[in-house]
């Protein structure tokens, strides 16, 4: 789904110009195992594995999933070394009822790659980095809970000499939330 437009009061406060919706499979419609291995230029290889299904008599749905992608040039800059990226998620939900679920997700990706930048940083940087996050989510007649946990760690250093830049980025974010029916005929 894609919107070019803002959309902010369905997506939130950071959908100002438009939104790209992807919709993943859940766990029920992916229902077993999907491999992919993808090739191409640049020596580029993406390995992945997908798991997903039902449990408890169809309560508890579950997915985990894990990828490589390795690249050994970049085309902007033959000379580069590439570089690493590995990802693992997982997701366990638990259905109680009636629109009444608990979910919980995880994952986290490293990166250990080079690339060429152009623009203010000209030349090749090396970036190191890893991406942790937690999410959990409950609805429970008329409430809702939600927290969201991102951790970045990440170093970039220049081959010109100058001095590698380390940064930490945490995010942080919760809400509570109440929904109620509100008849006018009483």
């Amino acid at each position: 789904e894609v919107v070019k437009s803002p959309i902010s009061s369905i997506y939130g406060g950071g959908a100002f110009s438009g939104v790209i919706n992807i919709i993943t499979k859940t766990p029920e419609q992916l229902g077993g195992t999907m491999l992919s291995l993808t090739a191409g230029t640049g020596n580029q290889l993406i390995a992945s594995i997908l798991h997903g299904g039902t449990g408890a008599g169809e309560r508890l749905h579950y997915k985990i999933s894990a990828e490589v992608d390795r690249t050994d040039e970049w085309n902007a800059n033959p000379s580069a070394n590439g570089g690493d990226i590995y990802r693992a998620n997982g997701l366990v939900e638990y259905l109680l009822g009636d629109s009444k679920k608990i979910s919980l997700a995880a994952g986290t990706a490293y990166t250990d790659n080079s690339r060429y930048m152009s623009g203010e940083f000209f030349g090749l940087v090396y970036l190191k980095s890893l991406n942790s996050y937690i999410k959990a989510d409950a609805r429970l007649k008329g409430f809702g809970f939600y927290f969201y946990y991102k951790d970045t760690d990440s170093r970039n250093s220049w081959p010109t000499g100058s001095d590698p830049q380390d940064w930490r980025i945490r995010l942080l974010d919760t809400e509570i939330i109440y929904n109620t029916k509100i008849d006018k005929h009483k």
